[in-house]
């Protein structure tokens, strides 16, 4: 949220409280006056996380009889007013901070001991657990920030029945990288146009196609190599885009058309041995919505919380 503080009370008119116009640094935002009609603090509802130190200005449009003092008299229309976000709270978001969360992993896991085998990664969000079929992945303690994470060093995880029917939607993925010139799947699926998109690295950048159909597109920036990124992948019914640690990692358009959720792989490809992510993933999201405007708020949570 954030507060306007005005010198004297102000009322909202027969215009009401719409006009407000913020920029910020930190992507596209909304403010939906909450309260303090009539006083002289006014509460307004943000549509997103705003990270510490985000900067802009705020502009006013009066509506006509908006925002008034007690006599009566409009707030003027103006632009261009400077805004800084000094809360310790801004950046410190979880992934379920932002709307249209559908299906979380994070660690720690409860049960899960250091070097030992992971049979399951709950869903913190719904209950689309994820779980092995076979060989299972290992859970590794203390790996980034204090962090825990999950080995997909040869093996992967999976939940069936899982995965969007419809666009758009968001992947976020916190991951490090061990060897960008081998073929990488971070999402895949056991079936041929299965999860209707995979998620990849090839030849050192993302890349993604439809399960065994079709290739969709390759990046133009390329993966950090031995260290960990936010990985974020932005899809709708006619754009793919990627982003890599916040900076805009190539896009394009497609014309593919989605069918109804198979089984979701994450780590690997259907066999596990196939194509192995190589090394840890340490949390991911998997949003229902198009989250391109929460993408630098998104990175900088998570690179809040990692240390990155």
């Amino acid at each position: 949220s954030a507060n306007i503080v005005f010198s004297e009370a102000v009322t909202y008119g027969a215009g009401g409280s719409a006009g407000w116009t913020p920029t910020l640094s930190g992507g596209a935002a909304t403010w939906t006056y909450s309260s303090g009609n009539t006083t002289g603090n006014h509460t307004f509802t943000i549509n997103r996380t705003v990270s510490t130190g985000e900067t802009g200005t705020l502009a006013y449009t009066q509506p006509g009889n908006g925002a008034e003092d007690s006599a009566a008299q409009d707030l003027v229309t103006f632009s261009g007013t400077s805004i800084t976000n000094n809360s310790a709270q801004g950046g410190s978001s979880t992934l379920d901070d932002f709307s249209n969360l559908q299906a979380w992993y994070k660690t720690p896991i409860a049960g899960a001991t250091n070097g030992n085998p992971i049979t399951s990664w709950p869903d913190s969000k719904n209950s689309n657990n994820l779980t092995a079929s076979g060989t299972a992945p290992n859970y590794a303690t203390s790996i980034i920030n204090g962090y825990a994470a999950v080995d997909f060093a040869s093996n992967y995880l999976n939940v069936g029945g899982y995965g969007n029917s419809t666009y758009p939607y968001t992947l976020v993925v916190v991951a490090y990288m061990t060897d960008t010139s081998a073929y990488r799947m971070l999402l895949g699926s056991s079936d041929s146009g299965g999860l209707n998109w995979r998620t990849n690295i090839s030849t050192g950048y993302l890349n993604s196609d439809k399960a065994n159909v079709s290739n969709i597109g390759t990046g133009n920036m390329a993966v950090p190599n031995a260290q960990f990124s936010v990985l974020i992948y932005v899809v709708t019914s006619t754009t793919y885009a990627y982003y890599i640690n916040g900076t805009a990692a190539g896009n394009g358009s497609h014309s593919e058309t989605l069918t109804a959720a198979r089984t979701f792989t994450l780590g690997g490809d259907a066999s596990g041995a196939t194509y192995p992510w190589g090394s840890h993933i340490v949390e991911v999201g998997i949003y229902n919505a198009d989250k391109t405007s929460d993408v630098a708020a998104i990175t900088a949570a998570m690179e809040t919380k990692y240390g990155l």
